[in-house]
């Protein structure tokens, strides 16, 4: 179906889909993760965009499949990212606790120091963007970025490139 989000990770190297595919637990799903490698980087990337799932147990089946992928790929030069709707302020049953699941797992979380990549209908803002590098990478630095040169991108009116901050992450190898 057409009228689903989808993945993009573009790249000024080659790169080469990858074996990884989201989970067929809903029509939404399907289009929600690009699996790339990028060989002369030797690096991979797995890019998500989780849909945002009014039942729970559709959102609890994506995160136990991102939870069986995550450790196949963790003893690679490895990144998971994107929009994964879940923020750390989340309660269980919205998987608050999966991110830091992937933590104790052995991933490095690309924490932002400040700001928010998403704000709710009430203005709460929130940080569901996420990223996680293997063992392989050091972060140096995880930013949203809602605005350039003066010009805001980022907001909740038909106007705006996107609802969400562009999540920035830098990173080297260890």
């Amino acid at each position: 179906e057409g009228k689903h989000n989808h993945v993009l990770i573009c790249s000024r190297f080659p790169i080469e889909e990858g074996s990884i595919h989201a989970p067929p637990i809903s029509s939404a799903a399907l289009s929600s993760a690009l699996h790339i490698a990028a060989p002369s980087l030797n690096l991979e990337i797995l890019g998500l965009r989780m849909p945002a799932y009014k039942q729970s147990s559709l959102r609890r089946q994506y995160w136990e499949w991102i939870q069986t992928e995550a450790p196949k790929a963790l003893g690679r030069p490895f990144m998971i990212i994107g929009d994964l709707n879940t923020d750390r302020s989340y309660s269980r049953a919205k998987c608050g606790d999966r991110l830091g699941q992937l933590v104790e797992a052995g991933w490095i979380h690309g924490q932002t120091l400040e700001g928010a990549s998403y704000w709710d209908s009430k203005g709460k803002q929130l940080s569901i963007d996420h990223a996680f590098v293997s063992p392989h990478f050091k972060i140096i630095e995880s930013r949203y970025i809602s605005q350039f040169s003066g010009v805001t991108f980022v907001g909740r009116k038909k106007e705006f490139l996107s609802d969400h901050a562009i999540l920035c992450v830098d990173f080297e190898p260890r």
